[in-house]
């Protein structure tokens, strides 16, 4: 099954785009293969730190009694 692809536009300052280009002749990758990575480990760092936050707040409220974190866990899949 194919993927849907969908073109985008960004503007990269200069110097970065040069780092970028090191690290894809290191990796032997292209730059739209970085992009994609860059962007999966980002939005996933970002589910992270939502379940964090989330489990943090969950925990005060409990207080003492502890918390359910696979209840959390259900909570933000749902």
């Amino acid at each position: 099954m194919s993927q849907e692809i969908k073109i985008v536009s960004v503007s990269i300052p200069a110097d970065l785009v040069r780092e970028l280009d090191r690290v894809c002749d290191l990796e032997h990758r292209n730059r739209s293969e970085l992009y994609r990575e860059s962007l999966r480990q980002y939005l996933k760092l970002r589910r992270w730190q939502a379940l964090r936050e989330y489990s943090v707040a969950k925990a005060a409220v409990a207080g003492s009694e502890g918390i359910d974190l696979e209840k959390i866990v259900e909570e933000l899949s749902a």
